[in-house]
C-alpha cells in the first residue's frame, strides 16, 4: 500500500515537473511573449523593478515594444518552469552606444543572479541566446536591467523550452526551503540532501507535487522538547510545503500537516488537520458520524461544540460562531495557505498557466465562542 502510494506520487509528480509552467504546444515560457498585452500604459506580465518605462513604436504598429527610460531601469517576470533542460531567449533590440542592456536569469527568484548577458548596440536587431539550464532548479526571474542615459527598445521578446543546446549548463545553485530534492534510482525515491542549503532533504508527503523537499527538519529529535516536525505551508508556488519544528498543537482544521501532534485536535488525516479519519476508520470522540472532506476541506464531526473547541465554521459551534485569525483560504491544487490566486501552483482552473485558484474553506485556527 505505502509502495503503491510513493508510485503514484512519483509518477504526479514527474508529470507536475514536466508540465509546470510551460505552453505545451509553443514551447514558450514567457507569459505576453511580444509585450503586446498592455494594461493601459503599463505592461500587464511584466513589473517594473526600478525606473520607468513606456509604450515605444517599432517597424510595426501592431507590435509594440517597451522603451526602457531614463538611466537605471529594470523589468522582470517570474515563470516556475522547472523542467526545461535548455531555454532559448530571442528578441530584437534598438540599443544606443550610451546605454548598456543586461539579460539576466535569477533561479529560485532568490535574489542571486545566475547568468548575465550583456546585449549588444543594436539598431532593430535579432538576437537570440541559448543556455543550458542545471539539472535541479524550480522557477526563473527574468530580468532585464539597463543603464546609462541612452535609447533603448525592446520588442518580440520570447523565451522557450529548447530540446538542447550546446555549452557547459549553469552552475547547480544550492537550494532554499520547500525546492524539489529527491529522485528516483530503480523506482525507489532518493534524496539528495546535498542539494539543500539546509542539509536537510525530508519526505513531505501533504506536499502532493513534491514528495521530498528542502526541510529544516526531519523528525522529532531535530526540534526541542517544546516543538514538533511539521510542516510550513506557506511558500511560493513554485516551492513546496517544507518540514519545520513548530509549537506541538498550534495548527487548526482544515491546514496542512505532517503528523498528529502539530494538530490542535490531534488528528492529522490525508495530510490536513482534521477531527477524525474515514481513512484509516478514527471515528469522532462523540460517537458522531466521520465526514469526509471535499475540495481540499478536512474529515469533519458533527456541530454543535461547546466553547472553546475546535472548529472550522460559525455552524460547526453551539454559540453559532467560531473565531479565529482570519479566512482559511488553501490553493485547489494541494492545500497550502495562500492569500490570492497568484500564491498557488497551476492547477488548470486558470487561464494563465502560472497559477492556480485560492479558496476559503472556513475560519483560520478556528475556536467556538
Amino acid at each position: 500500500m505505502v509502495k503503491n502510494r510513493l508510485a503514484s506520487g512519483l509518477l504526479l509528480a514527474l508529470v507536475y515537473a514536466t508540465q509546470a509552467g510551460n505552453d505545451s504546444c509553443s514551447g514558450d515560457i514567457l507569459n505576453d511573449s511580444g509585450f503586446d498585452l498592455w494594461c493601459g500604459e503599463e505592461l500587464c506580465s511584466w513589473q517594473v523593478d526600478k525606473g520607468e518605462v513606456r509604450k515605444a513604436a517599432t517597424w510595426s504598429e501592431a507590435d509594440p515594444g517597451v522603451e526602457l527610460v531614463g538611466d537605471e531601469v529594470a523589468i522582470s517576470q517570474r515563470t516556475d518552469t522547472r523542467a526545461v533542460s535548455c531555454v532559448r531567449f530571442d528578441l530584437v533590440a534598438d540599443i544606443d552606444l550610451d546605454a548598456t542592456v543586461v539579460l539576466e536569469m535569477d533561479l529560485f527568484d532568490d535574489g542571486v543572479v545566475d547568468y548575465s548577458e550583456q546585449l549588444p548596440t543594436a539598431a532593430w536587431q535579432e538576437l537570440s541566446y541559448q543556455v543550458p539550464m542545471p539539472e535541479h532548479y524550480q522557477g526563473i526571474r527574468f530580468r532585464l536591467r539597463k543603464s546609462g542615459p541612452g535609447h533603448a527598445v525592446l520588442a518580440q521578446i520570447r523565451a522557450r523550452d529548447e530540446s538542447e543546446c550546446e555549452g557547459t549548463r549553469l552552475a547547480q545553485p544550492i537550494e532554499p526551503l520547500g525546492a524539489d530534492c529527491w529522485g528516483v534510482e530503480d523506482q525507489d525515491l532518493v534524496l539528495l540532501h546535498e542539494l539543500c542549503a539546509s542539509g536537510t532533504c525530508a519526505v513531505t508527503d501533504p506536499a502532493e507535487f513534491s514528495p521530498a523537499v528542502c526541510s529544516e527538519c526531519d523528525g522529532p529529535e531535530d526540534c526541542d522538547g517544546f516543538e514538533v516536525c511539521g510542516l510550513e505551508s506557506r511558500v511560493a508556488s513554485f516551492l513546496g510545503p517544507y518540514r519545520t519544528c513548530v509549537a506541538a498543537a498550534s495548527r487548526g482544521l482544515g491546514e496542512l500537516c505532517a503528523g498528529d501532534d502539530e494538530c490542535a485536535t490531534g488528528v492529522c488525516c490525508g495530510g490536513r488537520c482534521a477531527d477524525c479519519c474515514a481513512a484509516d476508520q478514527r471515528d469522532c470522540s462523540d460517537g458522531s458520524a466521520c465526514a469526509a472532506g471535499e475540495a481540499r476541506a478536512p474529515d469533519r464531526c458533527g456541530g454543535d461544540r461547546a466553547s472553546g473547541a475546535a472548529c472550522l465554521d460559525d455552524g460547526d459551534c453551539a454559540s453559532g460562531a467560531c473565531r479565529g485569525e482570519g479566512p482559511l483560504q488553501v490553493c485547489l491544487a494541494d492545500g497550502r495557505l495562500c492569500e490570492e490566486n497568484p500564491d498557488c501552483p497551476p492547477d488548470g482552473t486558470q487561464d494563465e498557466d502560472e497559477f492556480g485558484s485560492c479558496a476559503p474553506i472556513g475560519v483560520l485556527r478556528g475556536i467556538c465562542d
